[in-house]
């Protein structure tokens, strides 16, 4: 063969190495950009279906609903006293007991009061529970540390029972239905007194 025909068949030969190696390049490109897509597209998908799932239990800005508040239990009738009685007395609330001995109101001094309520925003992850299991009643439940569950407490001539923890010895946080109105109440100052 001649030398221009070998160099011809070399230049042939190498313009197709040469091609082979483009087309392999050009695959290897091909591929990993349809792996980056597969990949965005998984990632749109997996985020999407986050995005879904944390919309549908989102805790709203304000307040989380928790379930029904009970209602307080209604209390004993009262014995020895009719309703034609009880019905014309001043504040039937007041009314004592037959047999029971007057309850003994012990001042503890004045107290800080805030509000709260069953929300995520107020209670975090114990929300719409209390510490001692009780449920949660508005115009009853209270929160107080340093006093045992179950302690009667009036404040203004309402009265309130030790039924979860969260604040401090002198610092009371009442319970609300709604976290509105718990923000309302804000900061108070009140004479504290304690059921003995």
């Amino acid at each position: 063969m001649k030398k221009r025909e070998r160099d011809a068949i070399r230049a042939v030969n190498k313009s197709a190495d040469d091609y082979q190696d483009v087309y392999d390049g050009a695959m290897r490109i091909l591929f990993d950009l349809v792996l980056v897509i597969a990949g965005v597209i998984a990632g749109f998908y997996l985020s999407a279906a986050r995005t879904q799932a944390a919309t549908t239990v989102s805790i709203p800005p304000r307040c989380e609903y928790v379930g029904p508040i009970t209602e307080a239990a209604p209390e004993e009738p009262l014995v020895g006293i009719n309703e034609m009685q009880v019905a014309t007395m001043p504040d039937a609330q007041m009314v004592e007991r037959v047999g029971e001995e007057p309850a003994r109101w012990e001042s503890l001094g004045r107290w800080k009061t805030t509000g709260y309520c069953p929300c995520r925003r107020c209670n975090g992850r114990n929300a719409g529970r209390t510490a001692s299991g009780a449920p949660m009643i508005p115009g009853r439940t209270i929160a107080v540390g340093g006093l045992p569950f179950g302690t009667v407490i009036r404040i203004n001539d309402s009265e309130y029972v030790v039924e979860d923890r969260g604040t401090p010895y002198g610092h009371i946080d009442v319970l609300y239905g709604d976290h509105r109105t718990a923000s309302n109440h804000g900061i108070k100052y009140a004479e504290v007194f304690i059921k003995r």
